[in-house]
């Protein structure tokens, strides 16, 4: 188990949910799993969701500053991090998004002014 843990940790962006999850598949039990993981300091969680922010944020150029947020969040999410490794970060985020809003603006204008004629 402890192997595991560490080829997470080292080789996967894995959180403390999914490597918890992928322990249990292979059948060890919550408490040994939740006893090793209680040694990981909180520090070593949030580093890690701070560089799937990173690595996400450069892909998602895109979009209102909610909607980005929205989708780094289900993101974190999804790969095993609670709110309280990454809400601070996720709350530190500004994206740039007026050039998205008068892309959006320019599409409806032009829609509703057809129907106008």
């Amino acid at each position: 188990m402890e192997a595991f843990i560490n080829d997470s940790l080292n080789l996967t962006l894995y959180g403390p949910n999914k490597i918890t999850s992928n322990l249990i598949k292979k059948g060890f039990s919550i408490n040994t799993i939740k006893k090793s993981l209680d040694i990981i300091p909180f520090e070593t969680w949030s580093i890690r969701c701070s560089k799937i922010v990173d690595k996400k944020l450069k892909s998602l150029k895109n979009g209102s500053n909610r909607a980005i947020i929205g989708k780094l969040r289900v993101d974190l999410i999804n790969n095993g991090y609670d709110d309280v490794y990454f809400s601070e970060i996720l709350n530190n985020i500004h994206v740039d998004d007026t050039k998205s809003m008068e892309k959006e603006y320019e599409i409806i204008k032009t829609s509703y002014g057809k129907k106008d004629r």
